[in-house]
């Protein structure tokens, strides 16, 4: 996995590398100047989210420190259960006798499945992105790129998901469901589904249905884990790139300095002196 995100990041570096050298005889155009400085920012931005959230190193998911790589247990991103469903594991688990009667005496460990297959599909499906992002960002016009300078902290991150959210959405959509079928989500769900229905057939016919959190449980849900899973992966990268905009424009130079080779010298040099010029307004 780290092998991959180096050929990748090493590939990408040596593209900007070449976009910058070829554009170096332009800088004396502040228009170029300026459209040429926010595409390096959004591929820096980009570039870092994606091998920052594409990392599947964390491999301590629960009851451990803060991982600060990929989406399971960074705690900005981490793509947790939707609502209802851990609802449903609250309630089920409240039911004292339901673990007894379905043979399972962790049903946390259902749950906690399902989490990890959620977040390391988001991790697999991360890296795709970039080609949409590299697309979108060399079509910036320089009417665009001077009304994001002058912006507000996400100005071009709100540019980036405007011109590649739906595109993102389905490109995300084959690559998240691959994994979650794969792993087949539902047989963690499914025993549950199956012998809760059965527990409240049986408790509802004697006791009545009012004892029981839920009438019957879907017993397929892989279809709306995947749904859920492209929704919080694609907006767990917008934070990330967003998280990045910001850093540059209220540190260029640190910023810059960060980077180290993922940007080249000339770069470097581009994002420091334009970005500076916009934090002060001078652009």
């Amino acid at each position: 996995m780290r092998k991959f995100f180096f050929t990748c990041s090493f590939s990408l570096i040596a593209v900007f590398g070449l976009f910058s050298c070829g554009t170096h005889d332009m800088f004396g155009d502040n228009e170029t100047k300026m459209a040429k400085a926010l595409q390096e920012a959004l591929l820096l931005g980009s570039q870092t989210a994606t091998i920052n959230l594409g990392d599947s190193s964390c491999e301590i998911p629960f009851e451990k420190k803060e991982c600060i790589t990929g989406y399971l247990g960074n705690e900005l991103v981490e793509i947790a259960l939707p609502d209802d469903i851990k609802k449903i594991f609250a309630d089920i688990s409240s039911v004292a006798s339901f673990a007894s009667f379905i043979g399972i005496s962790n049903l946390n460990s259902y749950r906690d499945s399902i989490i990890i297959n959620l977040n390391r599909a988001a991790e697999e499906a991360a890296m795709g992105a970039l080609k949409t992002f590299q697309d979108a960002v060399f079509g910036l016009s320089f009417s665009d790129a001077a009304k994001i300078l002058r912006g507000d902290s996400v100005a071009a991150t709100s540019y980036l998901k405007e011109t590649t959210y739906s595109e993102l959405q389905v490109n995300f959509t084959p690559i998240i469901k691959r994994p979650l079928d794969r792993l087949n989500l539902n047989k963690y769900w499914s025993p549950i589904a199956s012998s809760y229905n059965s527990f409240a057939s049986t408790l509802g016919s004697t006791l009545g249905s009012s004892m029981l959190p839920y009438p019957s449980l879907e017993p397929d849900i892989s279809e709306s884990l995947s749904n859920h899973a492209i929704d919080k992966a694609l907006y767990g990268l917008f934070l990330m790139v967003g998280k990045q905009e910001i850093k540059l424009r209220e540190d260029p130079l640190g910023a810059v300095r960060e980077a180290g080779n993922l940007v080249s010298p000339e770069a470097g040099n581009l994002l420091s002196d334009v970005f500076g010029k916009a934090k002060h307004g001078l652009i």
